[in-house]
């Protein structure tokens, strides 16, 4: 009996601050699977398109997508305000429905939770006083350490699906993390059973 051919796994991250987890990832996935990680350039590149066509393709490919959140939000487009290649390429892994998990830091996590109160819609961000003690929307500083842009949380809200109601919402756990040690752990669980998750992929 020929033996199955291995699954393809998608790995959506920023890279920045990033790297030691997403190599431990690369080196944990690998032993079973096929590891499409664009920091580990194994990638498929067609040079016939730009990068975020690449990345946007492999997604489309791919058998199993793992996204992973993190306060850096990644390389964007030229616009300010436009979609990083991180956030494109989960939300086409929404689209396509394709099996997947995903990842949050802890501290996009609390991020949220102390924003929301000064969140009045996703494209505005925290508010200050003035002088005569009326909220202002002030600009996010860019280069913060705990959360680059205030679209990560956009990305956070999206992989859980907040806007759909809540029987609707499938695919929407996204795992805290804190350390390298919890996100291996749950990508242990997920990806353990090889398996059992190429029955769920291939509907066997």
């Amino acid at each position: 009996m020929a033996k199955a051919a291995r699954l393809n796994v998608m790995v959506s991250s920023s890279v920045y601050g990033n790297q030691n987890l997403l190599d431990r990832i690369y080196a944990t996935l690998s032993v079973s699977y096929n590891v499409w990680m664009s920091h580990e350039g194994t990638v498929f590149v067609n040079s016939k398109v730009g990068n975020f066509a690449n990345c946007i393709a492999a997604v489309e490919e791919c058998d199993v997508f793992l996204g992973i959140i993190t306060g850096n939000y990644g390389s964007g487009l030229e616009k300010k305000g436009e979609p990083s290649i991180t956030h494109l390429e989960m939300r086409r892994a929404l689209e396509l429905e394709k099996q997947r998990c995903c990842l949050v830091h802890e501290s996009v996590v609390t991020a949220r939770q102390l924003l929301a109160p000064f969140r009045m819609n996703p494209e505005q961000g925290p508010f200050r006083r003035d002088e005569k003690g009326d909220l202002k929307l002030i600009e996010w500083p860019r280069g913060n350490r705990v959360i680059s842009d205030l679209q990560v949380l956009d990305l956070y809200e999206e992989m859980m699906r907040l806007n759909l109601p809540i029987a609707e919402r499938t695919g929407n756990w996204v795992q805290t993390y804190q350390t390298d040690e919890d996100a291996l752990r749950y990508i242990t669980t997920v990806f353990g059973d090889v398996k059992r998750l190429r029955r769920i992929v291939k509907g066997e």
